[in-house]
C-alpha cells in the first residue's frame, strides 16, 4: 500500500479558482494555471499541444477548448509560430 501512495504523489498542478473565474471554465483554469508557472521563468514561452497535454493531463479537446478561453484573455497573447507549430504564450 505505502508503493501505491508513493507512486500516486506526482508533480502536482497549482489550481487557483480564481483562473477558472477569469477564464469561466475548469479546463481554462488549468491550462491558465501551468501557464502562470512557466510566466513565473519568463514573459514568453512554447509549448506544442502534446507538450501541454503531458504537463496538464488535459484531452486534446480540452486543450482546444481551454486555449480558445485563454485566447480571449487581455493579457495573454497566443500565437502559433513555427514547423512544426508550436503555441507560443505571453503575458503582458
Amino acid at each position: 500500500m505505502k508503493k501505491i501512495l508513493k507512486q500516486l504523489n506526482q508533480r502536482p498542478i497549482a489550481y487557483y479558482p480564481i483562473y477558472r473565474q477569469l477564464t469561466g471554465s475548469t479546463t481554462g483554469g488549468i491550462l491558465l494555471s501551468q501557464l502562470m508557472y512557466w510566466f513565473s521563468k519568463k514573459d514568453k514561452i512554447f509549448k506544442t499541444n502534446e507538450e501541454m497535454i503531458n504537463e496538464t493531463f488535459l484531452t486534446q479537446d480540452e486543450l482546444k477548448s481551454a486555449k480558445r478561453k485563454i485566447k480571449n484573455l487581455a493579457f495573454i497573447t497566443v500565437s502559433l509560430e513555427g514547423l512544426p507549430a508550436k503555441t507560443f504564450y505571453e503575458i503582458d
